[in-house]
């Protein structure tokens, strides 16, 4: 599609006799035109041929998925309770910069997954849209102008009260001390000065790492908050979709193949109702009934591995029979 609008662009361009568009021949102007009607078979065919290449990741993506009970527990980690007694501290004392680190982080974390939203409207949300938030049926909500999808309107990065007040202690007693004099931004970094684009993100990603020792990405968050909430009846799932500033469609295509398993399990369901089918016989191999049974107290190391010690031990002590064969015996003490 790009290309098309490219050679259109350059069709509209040399018929209007645009001021200082470069001169292009009459030929190849046809031979724009000509070539954009077919860029759209062309396309077709180039998707029908690599589609299976954009679901391989999906899959891949929706296997690699963060388990609800990883979030449910975020409040609970080093960082997070960290951060909040250093919130506390800031009524009473100087900030330091690792206090102002901890604290803007979690209220970064924070606020991406209460509103499971691209990172960009955390970066461009300035002072002035803190400032103008407004309370709606118990929730703060902060109307952001610039991000990805403006043109859909702002994202309105949305939060409980509680969290508005931990917001509102960082933007009184904390940023104060480090963002310079001239800068809107409500999130700074430790020079004090906005976010470059493009990088809030990682912060975020870094903040969930130190607390889960886990590799999460906001669009892993995105993910579990459409998945999460795909069976939910179609004015809420419209409802989350809007407070994460994406179409349906794009939740649909890129965030709910969970949903289409489901919905395959369903109908294998029915369909083996409705054929009468009787389930095959299972068949169980010897090790995997004994997987299944209780260790022993004496169960073999080899069962649950050694440590690194004990790995370093038997190689010191039996390394020579181990690679000769040889017979040892081993008396009881």
């Amino acid at each position: 599609m790009s290309l098309s609008k490219f050679c259109e662009f350059i069709a509209d361009h040399v018929v209007h006799q645009v001021s200082g568009f470069p001169q292009i021949s009459d030929d190849i102007v046809n031979r724009a035109k000509s070539v954009s009607l077919r860029f759209k078979s062309m396309s077709s065919l180039i998707n029908k041929e690599y589609a299976h290449l954009k679901w391989e990741k999906r899959i891949q993506e929706e296997a690699n998925a963060v388990p609800v009970s990883v979030i449910q527990d975020m409040m609970d980690t080093k960082p997070a309770v960290e951060a909040i007694r250093y919130l506390t501290q800031s009524y009473n004392t100087w900030p330091t910069e690792k206090m102002f680190v901890a604290i803007r982080d979690l209220l970064l974390a924070r606020l991406e997954i209460e509103n499971c939203q691209r990172p960009g409207p955390l970066e461009s949300v300035t002072l002035e849209e803190f400032n103008q938030a407004k309370k709606v049926d118990g929730k703060i909500v902060m109307n952001v102008a610039r991000h990805k999808t403006s043109k859909t309107g702002p994202a309105p990065i949305t939060m409980s009260e509680n969290t508005y007040t931990n917001l509102k202690a960082y933007v009184r007693q904390v940023r104060p001390h480090f963002a310079t004099e001239e800068e809107e931004a409500l999130f700074v970094t430790r020079e004090g000065n906005a976010f470059p684009s493009g990088t809030i993100g990682r912060r975020i990603s870094t903040w969930w790492k130190r607390a889960t020792g886990r590799d999460i990405t906001s669009t892993q968050l995105q993910k579990v908050g459409s998945s999460e909430t795909m069976d939910e009846d179609l004015q809420t799932q419209i409802a989350v979709q809007t407070l994460m500033t994406h179409r349906r469609t794009t939740a649909e295509d890129h965030y709910q193949i969970l949903n289409k398993t489901r919905q395959a399990v369903k109908g294998h369901t029915a369909l083996a109702k409705k054929l009468g089918l009787k389930d095959t016989a299972p068949t169980v191999f010897e090790e995997d009934s004994q997987s299944q049974e209780e260790p022993s107290e004496f169960q073999s190391p080899s069962k649950h591995g050694f440590t690194e010690d004990q790995l370093n031990d038997i190689d010191i002590l039996f390394a020579e029979k181990i690679s000769t064969n040889a017979p040892d015996h081993v008396r009881g003490t």
